[in-house]
């Protein structure tokens, strides 16, 4: 608490050194409704096809997340954006950490998708997924988020499953200007954010932003207390330099440490009903991290260029049950170019990245061998050639990607976009994409439960080397139309067909006796379908209103003669329907009102846990009282004084705590 104080400080003592905004740095009194829906429709999108695109012309199941939408949805953490997606199962497990992933197999650790900030990835080796408590990027930084529901292997390599997020932050010449954000709340104990911007010279423009919070634990359920509270300092730098007129050279980099309040569940016969098997241990996950990324791009004309970007991060976690450390060295290049009178957009690229991992594990979970190192080298080749001018396109893409672990792998793809007029654009795709085992997977032996007392019953997770890559091939179909220029609708069916997928059976004649033992094996296929679907209305100048609705349907097929220790898990674990409506209202010209309802139907977990469906409701009022000042007063869960969202994490067992009631208020200041 008192580091905490000591950087809300500093943000107000540092904020007071600036000279006095020009007239232009002053918080513009801006409506939050000046995009139409025309307009939004026409927001460029890169994460596809790594190509630049309108919106409504990319053929792939894409949704973006604006600056404006993050807003009007008053969120504090990435995660909770997401809940703005179709598609997306977005589930808070502990005050710190989600399960986020698009069209089914959520958890923890979502296993299927990629994630990335500003093209690098954050996907972690050693779980498989990411680590939101450790990616907590200011709200305010975030220029745009990119979400690809489906698989983009064929362009962003293997573990882009089940979708990519694309976290794109603020341009250093965007928003100069020094800007204070301070707040406080029922949950949001407290929360400091400084910013700044400016020019070194005419070529040369900065950013850099400090921040600092502390959360409140949330409610415990099932017999446990909440243990869950969380603080964290984080700091970060952009610099932008335009050596010529044609190459832009940019540094970026941050830095954080946290401590994530957190209740193992360590096997013991002891312990309470509640949870068999299990003592709950009380502690605070220690976190830190740093990246620093250089990229190069040269403008070789309208439609081409080259780049070239390096970056390197690290990351580390200490817990009773595991130290995690982790650092990652990553190289890519890529060109694009016109070709054949420019009916072929021809982009390809090659990169490659060395991971190296040292985890050092306790009574409760070992690895074999503590320190391992990965390499992976990934080429990618993607034309879009043009069938008839402005009204058909056909893109075609593989990534031929090598592993230490698995050897090569192909990861095709084809996709045909229709756009029978400027307002309607019809879209297919079928494309195969594959997830590399995680280390944990590969070299861990966990106990579930484990006896101290007669019977001394004992059961354990054992990973297995001899996996291989979990494969998917899927096919969708999609439609963008502007059906008037106050009304847009996006709707996407898909039909996912998995094998391979890594399950777990009992180790032959184990099952039974008094030492059960869990393999890691790729045992089980498994089919998604479902239809997504979101809707943008304005009935007025001054009121907007965002529909989302989401059908999703998981059916696993067990192997004939596997003994499996549960093959309905992720059946269950996927809420059949959800649904929202973001509805803005610009009161005044300096007054708007934003409303956020949504619904998310039950799930089971492998114990037989079952989350209620719940329906949440969100609000928040933006009030522009003075041209440098702004007061927001915002609402979280208001139907309800508690709710549970998700159950227990099975790979590291934590105990899941309930969403509470939460009120904040913010005062942002522009120097």
């Amino acid at each position: 608490m008192r580091r905490l104080r000591a950087i809300l400080a500093l943000c107000a003592l540092l904020s007071l050194w600036n000279r006095p905004a020009r007239s232009e740095e002053i918080l513009a009194p801006e409506s939050l409704l000046d995009l139409s829906i025309e307009q939004l429709m026409n927001i460029p999108v890169t994460t596809a096809t790594r190509v630049e695109r309108t919106l409504a012309g990319t053929p792939s199941a894409v949704f973006v997340i604006t600056a404006d939408d993050l807003r009007r949805s008053g969120v504090r953490s990435l995660p909770e954006a997401l809940r703005l997606v179709p598609g997306m199962q977005v589930a808070r497990i502990e005050s710190g950490k989600w399960a986020v992933s698009p069209r089914g197999y959520n958890g923890r650790f979502a296993r299927q998708m990629q994630v990335l900030v500003d093209g690098r990835s954050v996907y972690s080796s050693t779980f498989s997924g990411t680590e939101w408590e450790m990616l907590n990027i200011p709200i305010e930084e975030v220029k745009r988020i990119e979400v690809i529901r489906g698989p983009g292997g064929s362009t962003w390599g293997s573990n882009a499953v089940g979708g990519v997020i694309n976290i794109i932050t603020q341009p250093a010449a965007a928003l100069p200007g020094t800007r204070l954000t301070l707040g406080t709340g029922t949950e949001e104990r407290a929360y400091g954010l400084l910013q700044h911007a400016g020019r070194l010279d005419e070529d040369t423009a900065y950013r850099a932003y400090l921040q600092g919070f502390e959360r409140d634990a949330a409610k415990g359920r099932l017999g446990l207390p909440a243990e869950d509270d969380w603080r964290e300092a984080r700091g970060g730098l952009r610099l932008e330099r335009q050596l010529t007129p044609d190459d832009l050279l940019t540094l970026q980099g941050d830095l954080f440490r946290g401590a994530v309040g957190q209740t193992l569940l360590a096997s013991d016969p002891a312990a309470p009903l509640q949870w068999p098997g299990s003592r709950a241990l009380p502690e605070d996950m220690r976190t830190r991290g740093a990246h620093l990324l250089a990229d190069w791009r040269h403008e070789l004309g309208p439609r081409s260029h080259w780049s070239l970007r390096a970056y390197h991060q690290f990351q580390e976690r200490r817990e009773i049950s595991l130290h995690d450390e982790r650092r990652t060295y990553a190289l890519e290049f890529e060109h694009r170019l016109p070709l054949g009178n420019d009916r072929h957009d021809v982009i390809w690229g090659a990169d490659y990245k060395l991971v190296r991992d040292r985890i050092r594990g306790s009574e409760y979970i070992q690895f074999a061998g503590e320190r391992q190192s990965v390499e992976t080298l990934g080429l990618f080749v993607q034309d879009e050639i043009t069938l008839l001018p402005n009204r058909l396109s056909l893109t075609l893409g593989s990534r031929f990607e090598r592993t230490d672990r698995n050897g090569w792998e192909v990861q095709p793809s084809a996709r045909l976009a229709f756009t029978p007029t400027e307002r309607q654009t019809w879209w297919a795709g079928v494309s195969r994409a594959v997830r590399i085992p995680s280390r944990m997977e590969f070299t861990a032996e966990r106990w579930l439960v484990r006896g101290q007392l007669p019977p001394l019953y004992t059961a354990a997770f054992v990973g297995s080397t001899n996996l291989d890559p979990e494969q998917l091939t899927a096919y969708e179909l999609g439609t963008r139309l502007l059906l008037a220029r106050e009304l847009s609708l996006d709707l996407t069916l898909y039909y996912h067909d998995y094998s391979n997928l890594i399950t777990l059976e009992y180790e032959a004649a184990s099952k039974g006796t008094l030492a059960e033992r869990l393999v890691a094996i790729n045992g089980l296929d498994a089919s998604t379908y479902g239809l997504e679907v979101a809707l943008r209305y304005q009935p007025a100048p001054w009121w907007k209103l965002d529909f989302t609705y989401t059908l999703m349907r998981v059916h696993e097929h067990p192997r004939h003669g596997i003994d499996y220790f549960n093959d309905a898990w992720n059946e269950k674990d996927a809420p059949r329907h959800q649904a929202g409506v973001l509805s803005s209202f610009q009161l005044t010209r300096n007054l708007d009102l934003n409303l956020w309802a949504r619904y998310v139907d039950n799930i089971n977990d492998v114990a037989a846990y079952t989350v209620s469906s719940y329906a949440a409701l969100d609000a928040s009022l933006r009030w522009r009282f003075a041209p440098r000042y702004e007061l927001t007063v915002a609402g979280q869960n208001l139907l309800s004084s508690s709710h549970a969202e998700y159950y227990p994490s099975t790979l590291l067992p934590t105990a899941s705590t309930k969403v509470q009631r939460a009120v904040h208020v913010q005062l942002a200041i522009q120097f």
